[in-house]
Parts: C-alpha cells; structure tokens; sequence
C-alpha cells in the first residue's frame, strides 16, 4: 500500500512554454499481510516495504526565432530518486520509444534514473489537400531529429551490480488526421551497450498507429 502527492506547472514565454512535474510516492510497510519486509526481500535482495521515490520531469519547447517559421527545440529532462530497493514494478525503466529510442522496451531498470532527451521538430505539412478534408478535420505531418539518453542504477547493490547507461541519437514523424488517425515512427541508433540484452542489435525502429471511430 503507498501513497503518492503530485504537483504539476506550467509557464507561458513568448518563444514556448515550461512544464514541471513533480511527485512523491511513500509506503509506510507493514499495513497488510503482503507489505512486508519479508515478503519484499523474497521478491528482490533488500528490498524493503518501508520507501519513499521521487519523481521529476521538466519540459521545454522553443520556437527558434532564428530559423524559419515553425522549427521547434523540444527538451525532456528528468528522473526518479529512491531511499531504498524497489521492486520491479516502482523501478525506473528506460529503453524503447517513451524513453531512450533504439533500444528494446525497458531495457534497463534502476532504483534512481536520470534521463534526457532533445528533439530538432521542423514545421509541420500537410499531406491531403484541405477540399478533400471532412468537415471540423485537420491533417499534420512533423519530421524531426532527436537524441535521447537515459542512466539508472539501484540503492543498494549486490557485489555484481552495476549501473546502465544507454544513449541514442534518430529520426522520426509524427502524423495525425484529427480526429480519426495519428501515427508515430521513429529509428533509433544506439550510442551505447546497455550491457543488459543479449539481443545484438543496434538500432530499433518504433512504430504505434491508433485510430478513433
């Protein structure tokens, strides 16, 4: 059982915005049957149901006045920060396309994490000719260019354990017909080897599609 207390800004210039968030989750342990020490401990090594994790993130997004209309410097920054071993599933995870692109989903896991990521967005297109349109639709088109790193490690380690860093730099598109379609693809270059899968590769490519009836 925890409980968590979030807060949550935004601040308006005339070239972007600022957005910060912030949040705090603690558990107290010992509140029912399987919030226990022991049952934790059985679950990961010196894991404890006692913990407290902060969470932070902290978005900027430009407008670059020196270059043309519509160019945009997205930067993403952030992490979480823990007094104790968590278990899996309050544990940061980094790798895959909501993180460090180029890497596998959830590619590494830390107690404590910092990551960082920028995107260069060019202006946006549209593909489809605006008579061709449904009435109250729009369609959008932004290319963009990114770098995204992440580092995690754990509180209290084991002999063997070490942290993970991952880094990456690709390209990508956002697409949307409002508000039946939008599409996202993104490849990915690894700078890096997490040292965490034994999968080889390099480089990944993510895509979602999602559509509304």
């Amino acid at each position: 059982m925890q409980a968590r207390v979030a807060y949550q800004a935004t601040l308006s210039d005339s070239r972007g915005y600022t957005q910060a968030d912030i949040g705090l989750t603690a558990s107290p342990g010992g509140l029912l049957a399987k919030n226990s020490d022991e049952a934790f401990t059985n679950t990961r090594f010196n894991a404890s149901a006692d913990y407290t994790y902060l969470t932070f993130d902290l978005r900027r997004e430009t407008r670059l006045q020196q270059a043309p209309d519509g160019w945009r410097w997205l930067v993403n920054s952030g992490g979480q920060l823990s007094n104790r071993n968590l278990l899996g599933s309050e544990q940061y995870s980094a790798g895959g396309n909501a993180t460090v692109r180029g890497y596998e989903e959830e590619e590494v896991l830390g107690d404590n994490a910092f990551y960082f990521n920028q995107e260069l967005v060019l202006p946006m297109l549209s593909l489809l000719d605006p008579g061709r349109l449904q009435p109250g639709s729009t369609d959008a088109l932004t290319l963009f260019a990114f770098q995204d790193y992440a580092h995690t490690w754990n509180q209290d380690k084991l002999p063997d354990e070490k942290a993970f860093e991952i880094a990456s730099v690709g390209i990508g598109f956002r697409y949307q017909y409002q508000p039946y379609l939008s599409a996202s693809f993104s490849y990915g270059w690894q700078l890096k080897d997490s040292g965490s899968s034994n999968e080889g590769d390099n480089r990944r490519m993510h895509f979602s599609l999602r559509f509304t009836l």
